[in-house]
């Protein structure tokens, strides 16, 4: 079950894992009014208020201290995202290029026979560069919503941490994320309207069946051992509804669509119906990286006069490199 409790003598890492290490990183950070130096010395006071072991090994600071419920839930909020729990996310990036191979090779590998001469193919890489940008959630609560102790760490830890991976979510399925200006946040390119991915017609009034037939066509054109399908509620509503044998199969779990994974999510408009990712781990079809280790939360703490604001953000960027290692839906208008 692992230490939930602060006991006299126990070492630092032992207390890292603590609630009452959450709440004293939370209230430090909320003391600090966002200044850095000002937080360590506020977690240095704290610290050296108990009676740790072994504290006097450690730098006591903001980047050393990060307790380990602050990690975890973190790490949890990208574990139970529709879409990111699928997705091998690439962590401590830095600005620069992606090779991407816009079509398939015509002639592949070749056999060698002793003596022969060896055929030259020639590779035509486009660049895409990659500029990891901030995906943020800064929230205001008023002094008559104030959140203190345990209550403040549970809404930190739970609530922003996962609004901000279920944006990063939308960005890489379908788009629509927008900066502050209204203009599109472009640095996860999405995978619906890509031109690497298989598009696959659907008329206005498209039945169960007739989407049923484009997945599967889809997923056949799809490269990868491991796909995951994310389908929006409506077209899971004609999936389910189909009335056949195929319907029944796929509503007890026995019939995949030719995928590995299926999630049912918002996240996917209507005017897609579905989307289909090779997400395999060790040769994924997407790219996605994050500056750092992920999402930061608690990162920027302001107090004003009348208002708490309290920030969650993550520096990502994104997109699809492989040729038809991905496929969506169109439907088309009425």
């Amino acid at each position: 079950m692992g230490i939930k409790n602060y006991k006299s003598g126990m070492t630092f890492e032992q207390f890292r894992a603590t609630d009452q290490a959450a709440r004293m990183y939370v209230e430090a950070a909320i003391k600090s009014n966002g200044n850095r130096q000002k937080m360590n010395v506020e977690l240095g006071n704290a610290i050296a208020s108990l009676d740790i072991a072994d504290v006097e090994k450690f730098d006591v600071n903001e980047d050393d201290f990060t307790p380990k419920k602050i990690i975890d839930a973190i790490q949890l909020a990208l574990d139970e995202d529709q879409v990111l729990r699928h997705m091998k996310i690439v962590f401590n990036i830095e600005g620069g290029a992606l090779g991407i191979e816009s079509a398939p090779n015509a002639v592949g590998a070749k056999g060698h026979k002793s003596l022969a001469t060896k055929t030259v193919q020639q590779t035509t890489l486009v660049e895409h560069d990659i500029i990891p940008k901030a995906i943020y959630k800064l929230q205001r609560l008023d002094h008559n919503t104030f959140l203190k102790g345990g209550a403040l760490v549970e809404w930190v830890l739970s609530e922003l941490p996962a609004y901000v991976a279920e944006r990063i979510g939308q960005a890489v399925l379908a788009g629509g994320v927008t900066n502050e200006d209204g203009t599109a946040f472009t640095a996860i390119t999405p995978i619906i309207g890509d031109s690497l991915a298989v598009e696959k017609d659907l008329t206005a009034n498209y039945n169960g069946e007739e989407l049923r037939g484009a997945i599967i066509s889809a997923a056949a054109q799809v490269k990868g051992a491991d796909k995951t399908l994310w389908v929006s509620p409506a077209a899971y509503e004609k999936l389910a509804q189909a009335g056949d044998q195929v319907a029944t199969a796929f509503l007890l779990g026995q019939y995949n669509l030719g995928a590995t994974n299926i999630e049912v999510t918002d996240l996917v408009p209507e005017t897609a119906a579905f989307v289909l990712l090779n997400t395999s781990q060790a040769l994924p079809a997407y790219f996605l990286g994050m500056t750092g280790s992920g999402i930061e939360t608690l990162s920027d703490f302001v107090i004003t006069e009348n208002a708490q604001y309290i920030e969650s953000r993550s520096y990502v960027a994104g997109k699809l490199r492989k040729y038809h290692g991905a496929a969506y839906g169109k439907v088309a208008a009425e």
